[in-house]
């Protein structure tokens, strides 16, 4: 099982946005994945329920609205050969102004 929120071309999934330790708007942001098109990817945010993503242009795409302020952690998980891989991401949202 690959286990890892590091860049490295040996995993086969890879949080592109939000950057690690991104600052986030409140109301709304588009989490962009990199993985491959013919598997499914899901994410957890905060440790919460896996929930899948959606495909689009090249990239796997999950809306995340009307987060609390502070920091989060997300996680992105794929099914490969032999187990799962993960990607691990921690940003921030900004409070509201």
């Amino acid at each position: 099982m690959t286990n890892t929120g590091k860049k490295s071309k040996a995993n086969p999934v890879k949080i592109d946005y939000p950057k690690t330790n991104e600052a986030v708007s409140f109301d709304h942001y588009a989490v962009r994945i990199s993985a491959a098109q013919d598997e499914q990817v899901e994410i957890s945010l905060d440790g919460g329920a896996w929930a899948p993503c959606f495909n689009s242009s090249g990239y796997w795409w999950f809306h995340l609205n009307g987060l609390a302020a502070g920091t989060h952690k997300l996680a992105a998980r794929m099914k490969v050969s032999g187990g799962t891989s993960f990607a691990m991401r921690k940003f921030e949202v900004k409070k509201p102004e």
